[in-house]
């Protein structure tokens, strides 16, 4: 009979235990939930590393002093700065409707 109330308390236990585990705030759930996380921020964190990488190669070509560099500055000068040589006319279209 002792070891039958000793296999109860036993059994009672793991399954008190097992409920903590699967139901608590802290337990099953939350280490999904957490695990989610991880695997949203390491994409994250692998799209920040392949921009940063670009942005390097980009940052090397711009600080050279070779016939590529300058012709990727120009570009850059007139794409984003407006930039307009001497000599040279700027002719502005208007935007087509979409039709």
């Amino acid at each position: 009979m002792r070891a039958l109330a000793v296999l109860v308390v036993g059994a009672a236990a793991v399954v008190v235990v097992l409920g903590l585990v699967l139901f608590s705030p802290s337990g099953v759930s939350k280490l999904s939930h957490l695990q989610e996380e991880e695997r949203a921020l390491g994409g994250q964190a692998a799209q920040k590393r392949a921009e940063n990488t670009q942005m390097m190669q980009e940052t090397r070509l711009l600080r050279g002093d070779s016939e590529a560099s300058r012709l990727v500055l120009e570009k850059k000068a007139r794409e984003e700065l407006g930039y307009i040589a001497p000599g040279e006319i700027v002719v502005n279209l208007p935007a087509t409707g979409g039709r």
